[in-house]
């Protein structure tokens, strides 16, 4: 046996399984034979290196579990478990090479090592050794509660494992959780789907790669149908993508880097405060501070390498930022028409406003030159 696990280790040529006489009982041999049987999987369909993966599933569970008398049972749902975890990274790499989202259902199933490989293939690169422990502990957060029934604390705490790795920009984090890697939020029907999304972010990113301007609007275009219903649905629903948490605030952010004005991503935030009864100061403040944070790790990116992209999300959630501070203010200190009364303020409030309105001005000139949507 230990002949045995060596050759599928290596990949060598495997030595035949001994089975026993009838008097000690069926070998090894015969049990994942009937294992294979009750997991109705063809042995022969599958390649090498998936049939020593299906075998050393198998013989683990059978050697560990036989004398329990239940080794082809569980040997069979070791098998199944293999076999269930190739076909969907099959299929996420194929969905991924077509600028797809993963099936979540295929994402679900996933055992660890092609999670990570899951993982390379949504975002297009290799991970390192520190960025496979954090995709695997994100993943693991909520897995009493099971895949589709996290919180919106499971979905913010996944947000911030993943955000202790400097690299794994926001993006990909995103993008991890899109596709079911580390979790994902609650998910409704929609007409233009998650598919008009990513196929608009794709044309956006393809764009800003070449500078072609006419097609950035028209991935704009797209993607801003996406997020115009998601701003229209019914209270209930808008409750469940719009949840009182890190991931409602980041689909208020994605919806303002993504197609909608600036005004209509800051009525997404009292929206969002009205129908989870939120307290509307400290959300506008927590939120301002999501933002500005956002705003460094944008700047910092884009001053290592520079990018027209981030330049324009940058520019993003710098209006946004702005929109929502001088709201924030103008309740705050609201004069007898409603307005801002600016000599209300304290100084250091004055100028946090002052510096904010002068740096936005910095970025509208660079929007108006590339004629970006304010």
């Amino acid at each position: 046996m230990r002949d045995r696990i060596i050759a599928i280790n290596t990949g060598k040529t495997a030595v035949a399984l001994k089975s026993t006489d009838k008097k000690a009982g069926p070998g090894l041999s015969e049990m994942l034979k009937s294992a294979l049987r009750e997991v109705e999987t063809t042995y022969e369909c599958y390649t090498p290196k998936v049939k020593a993966e299906m075998i050393c599933a198998g013989v683990t569970s059978l050697l560990a579990d036989a004398a329990l008398g239940g080794g082809v049972v569980m040997a069979a749902k070791r098998i199944s478990a293999v076999v269930k975890s190739k076909r969907a990274l099959s299929n996420i790499r194929t969905s991924a090479a077509n600028g797809e989202k993963a099936n979540l259902a295929d994402s679900a199933v996933l055992l660890n090592a092609d999670r990570l490989k899951a993982a390379e293939a949504v975002l297009a690169r290799t991970l390192s050794d520190e960025e496979k422990k954090a995709v695997l502990a994100a993943h693991n957060i909520g897995g009493a509660r099971g895949f589709g029934s996290y919180t919106g604390r499971d979905i913010a705490e996944k947000g911030r494992e993943l955000k202790k790795v400097k690299t794994i920009v926001i993006d990909e984090r995103r993008s991890l959780m899109e596709n079911g890697i580390t979790g994902t939020t609650n998910t409704i029907n929609l007409k233009y789907g998650e598919k008009v999304r990513v196929a608009g972010q794709k044309k956006m990113g393809d764009a800003f790669e070449v500078g072609n301007k006419e097609k950035v609007a028209e991935g704009l275009a797209e993607t801003k149908k996406y997020y115009e219903e998601l701003a229209s649905l019914k209270d209930s629903d808008f409750k469940k993508v719009f949840s009182a948490d890190q991931s409602g605030l980041a689909t208020i952010t994605n919806a303002n880097e993504y197609g909608l004005a600036t005004r209509d991503s800051a009525k997404l935030l009292e929206k969002m405060i009205r129908v989870n009864d939120l307290d509307a100061p400290s959300s506008y403040r927590r939120t301002i501070g999501s933002l500005s944070g956002l705003i460094d790790e944008y700047g910092a990116m884009n001053a290592k390498k520079y990018s027209s992209q981030l330049q324009y999300k940058l520019y993003r959630a710098k209006e946004l930022r702005a929109e929502l501070l001088e709201t924030y203010y103008t309740n705050k200190y609201p004069d007898k028409y409603r307005e801002l009364d600016f000599d209300k303020m304290n100084p250091k409030e004055q100028e946090i406003l002052s510096t904010i309105r002068v740096d936005i001005q910095e970025s509208r000139k660079v929007a108006e030159k590339n004629k970006w949507p304010r």
